[in-house]
């Protein structure tokens, strides 16, 4: 199990949502697997999150990933 900080996640959230890279691109350059962001981006648009609240985010949260 790896921890991923919150400040990768949200420049995942980041390059997919507002700069609308695929996600096989990000998984190319930062080596997170597809999946797990395909998860992070499904939980975003269900939170009811604007793109501009991924800022607000907090750097020193983390989330396991299996």
């Amino acid at each position: 199990m790896r921890i991923l900080s919150m400040k990768k996640v949200r420049e995942v959230l980041r390059l997919h949502i507002m700069t609308q890279l695929s996600i096989r691109k990000i998984q190319s350059g930062t080596g997170i697997p597809r999946s797990t962001m395909q998860d992070y981006a499904v939980r975003f648009k269900s939170s009811g999150l604007s793109a501009n609240d991924i800022g607000t985010l907090d750097d020193n949260a983390s989330q396991t990933i299996p």
